[in-house]
């Protein structure tokens, strides 16, 4: 069963038995969580003894998806614990998992929500400024997406709103509240879906990743990505904006938090590739819940906007 309040770091310690728990940790706060608690470590997965009862995964979302799969694939009766060390993808609320792989391996199923997590703000003191601001996007991302979702309800874009009016109020840098805000829009953007911001970045990731591209980073796609295509969905659809206006989300703030989000250098760079994908990310499972619809012919639409 999970538990829907984060634990503290003091708390993950007396609530697990040290020879039943291993951590399996990201190598650049490895050293940090090896002071904080005495559980041992593991290098791999595969290395998690039969006895352990628990794993505690502390890292990215990338990581944290790494464990919550291989749970899910070795059918492990364990628990899991994810301790996010940057806020954005959401991964520790998220019944949502995203494998490697030219393909995206997407799976969804409740099962794979970790039992809990910890909230450890200070593990993000460290991260690079430019990598906070992608966090920041990423859950931008995830917040309006949800919202525009065609499949979210009025329930679902009620509270839609009223996260926004939250993201509002904060910086597009380094401040703690993000981590419970990333997983709010997380667990908003399951309750409907996501849109062409992540179908691109699916698609795209992996190519780039392939040539050493180091704009291969899901955060800072999706945080580039939100601006063309908030701009793409309010011109194709007059439900996107009208969603804004009936839920009273001030649609001009959002607006500039995606301009201050955009980055016309990284989106040069990225037009020859979506130009040579495009069919693949029309075809993606996330684009075909954008806003507004995405097909063969949307490619002129969407890159009008982008720099030559």
């Amino acid at each position: 069963m999970t538990d829907t309040a984060p634990w503290t770091p003091d708390g993950l310690s007396t609530r697990l038995a040290g020879d039943r728990t291993v951590v399996w940790a990201s190598p650049h706060v490895a050293a940090r969580v090896a002071a904080r608690w005495s559980f041992p470590h593991v290098q791999a997965l595969d290395a998690v003894p039969p006895h352990a009862e628990w794993v505690v995964v502390v890292g990215g979302g990338t990581r944290i998806d790494a464990a919550k799969l291989w749970r899910y694939d070795t059918g492990r009766r364990i628990g899991l614990v994810a301790v996010p060390s940057l806020w954005g993808s959401g991964a520790e609320v998220s019944p949502v998992a995203v494998g490697p792989g030219v393909t995206k391996r997407i799976v969804v199923d409740p099962t794979l929500v970790p039992e809990a997590r910890v909230l450890w703000p200070e593990l993000a003191d460290s991260v690079p400024a430019e990598r906070v601001r992608w966090a920041c996007g990423d859950a931008w991302a995830h917040a309006v997406e949800g919202f525009l979702s065609p499949l979210a309800d009025d329930a679902v874009r009620a509270d839609g709103a009223a996260l926004l009016a939250r993201l509002l109020a904060l910086p597009l840098d380094r401040d703690a509240r993000w981590f419970e805000a990333s997983a709010a829009a997380c667990a908003l953007q399951a309750r409907a879906s996501v849109g062409l911001v992540h179908g691109l970045a699916h698609v795209l990731e992996p190519r780039l990743a392939a040539v050493g591209d180091p704009r291969a980073d899901h955060a800072r796609l999706c945080a580039t990505l939100l601006d063309p295509v908030l701009a793409f969905d309010l011109a194709q659809s007059p439900k996107a904006a009208a969603h804004f206006a009936r839920y009273g989300v001030d649609l001009e703030a959002v607006l500039a938090i995606a301009a201050a989000l955009r980055d016309d250098e990284t989106l040069r760079a990225l037009r020859p590739h979506v130009d040579a994908v495009w069919p693949d990310v029309v075809r993606d499972r996330c684009t075909r819940t954008n806003a507004a619809s995405v097909r063969a012919s949307s490619r002129d639409a969407l890159l009008a906007g982008w720099p030559a």
